[in-house]
């Protein structure tokens, strides 16, 4: 008789651990989804983002490359070969080429005299300058610079 109480006690032991073993395993599943879903919404939600921040960029680049545009035709704004800047009125082009060690300055302007001065200010701004001295009278740069402090997803290193 304390045999077959003992089984029963036993049984019911199971049943009653595997019945608490089958709720834990259903509530970490509903976890797991809950966490699974909170993700995908969470990496959605950074990807609309990043693209609508690369949308804002691409904007600003084609905005200022028409403007470039009214007064140079190829619309040059570089590559990581080639540094291109323009002044802030876009009458003169200042390209820096990494690769042929070649410094290039063009001036539209109707008076000679006028250009040759400016060119020859120029050619010497452009050795005495430092890299954070041309990303600031950069326009293009100081655009991208606007869009990207307005994201939370998008740091800025500091120039020194």
């Amino acid at each position: 008789m304390v045999s077959g109480r003992l089984i029963l006690l036993l049984c019911t032991s199971l049943l009653s651990a595997q019945d608490s073993f089958e709720q834990y395993k259903k509530r970490q599943d509903q976890n797991f989804k809950k966490e699974k879903r909170s993700f995908i919404d969470f990496k959605k939600a950074e990807n609309e983002a990043f693209k609508s921040h690369l949308r804002k960029e691409q904007e600003a680049i084609a905005s200022y490359r028409k403007r470039v545009k009214a007064y140079w035709p190829e619309g040059d704004l570089g590559n990581e070969k080639r540094l291109v800047t323009y002044s802030k009125d876009l009458q003169m082009k200042h390209t820096i080429d990494f690769e042929n060690n070649q410094i290039t300055i063009f001036q539209i302007s109707d008076d000679e005299k006028l250009a040759k001065e400016k060119l020859t200010k120029a050619l010497q701004e452009t050795f005495e300058s430092d890299t954070l001295q041309v990303f600031k009278a950069s326009q293009l740069d100081q655009d991208i610079e606007k869009i990207s402090k307005g994201s939370s997803y998008v740091e800025t290193a500091q120039l020194d």
